[in-house]
């Protein structure tokens, strides 16, 4: 797949999102529906860049893409804690360091407490998304093999995992947000997309004003709409309306394009830039914060505290 400039920018609109919400920025308390963003262009990408036959390459390339920059955060990590924090808690950072080598560093947290909980001290706590979307990874030949097959199955997969994150939203919220089968449906939706687009039935679509809406409609659910990551209600908790709206407008984005004169405006190179670097800047802001701002026995802190 050639380099396309309107995925840049929606990464680079995702870890902004991301990293301001980590710094309880004013405006910015939704920012973690940014990682929903993440979801759905990892999606799009594992359809197109899947071939079948090719397992073996697939799994090459994104480990690649992904495993060195992965291991050496989770290293630097467990170094520098070790010499910054109590052994009580260094402990705990070996713990998550083991669930996150193993590629279940979600398991492990929702094994802990709620990704909103600041009780625990969690430096590699953002590592949760990449677990799932390895996971993910992981199953996709099964994905894609059951798709050739049946287009209805694919369909009833995406249904019934998201059905299963509103209905489980409302009895364990931490489940429904760290769980990758309540999480493939933001997956498999813009696979959907990505199929159709490239399929024989379908061409491309440049509409790039309609990727532009979808673009401003992205930010404006990000910063308005009331969503509660811990409350048990699938309208306004985490993952569910406000998850399928992002999930909706990032399809949209990748469907329609973007404005040329937009991706040539200097807010477009910028957000390009960061999406260029969006993968770094996202494994290294987290742990960075927290590490600097650490205090013994006060879990994770986000924000200097008063009198410190």
């Amino acid at each position: 797949m050639s380099y396309r400039i309107d995925i840049q920018i929606i990464r680079g609109v995702a870890v902004v999102l991301v990293v301001l919400f980590h710094l309880n920025a004013p405006y910015f308390d939704h920012g973690f529906l940014g990682v929903d963003a993440f979801f759905v262009i990892s999606g799009f990408l594992m359809a197109i860049l899947y071939q079948k036959g090719k397992v073996r390459d697939f799994y090459k390339c994104r480990a690649s893409r992904l495993l060195p920059a992965y291991f050496a955060t989770i290293i630097l990590t467990l170094v520098i804690s070790a010499y910054v924090t109590l052994p009580s808690e260094h402990s705990q950072v070996v713990e998550q360091g083991v669930f996150a080598s193993v590629f279940l560093p979600n398991i492990g947290f929702w094994l802990q407490n709620s990704y909103f909980s600041k009780a625990e001290f969690n430096p590699l706590l953002h590592l949760w998304s990449l677990g799932v979307e390895i996971q993910f990874y992981l199953i996709v030949p099964l994905l894609a093999w059951l798709h050739r097959r049946s287009y209805r199955l694919s369909a009833l997969l995406l249904l019934g995992s998201m059905a299963g994150a509103f209905l489980l939203v409302n009895v364990s919220p931490k489940t429904a947000f760290f769980m990758m089968p309540f999480r493939a449906w933001q997956f498999l939706l813009v696979a959907g997309v990505a199929w159709y687009l490239s399929s024989a039935r379908g061409l491309p679509y440049s509409i790039p004003w309609l990727g532009m809406t979808a673009l401003i409609l992205l930010l404006g659910i990000t910063i308005a709409y009331p969503v509660d990551g811990q409350l048990p209600d699938p309208i306004f908790g985490h993952p569910g309306l406000a998850a399928l709206l992002i999930t909706l407008a990032t399809a949209c984005v990748l469907a329609f394009g973007l404005p040329d004169s937009f991706e040539r405006s200097i807010p477009g190179l910028i957000l390009r830039k960061l999406g260029d670097w969006s993968y770094s800047i996202y494994l290294a802001h987290f742990p960075v914060i927290v590490l600097a701002l650490y205090v013994p026995f006060s879990g994770t802190i986000l924000t200097p505290l008063a009198g410190c």
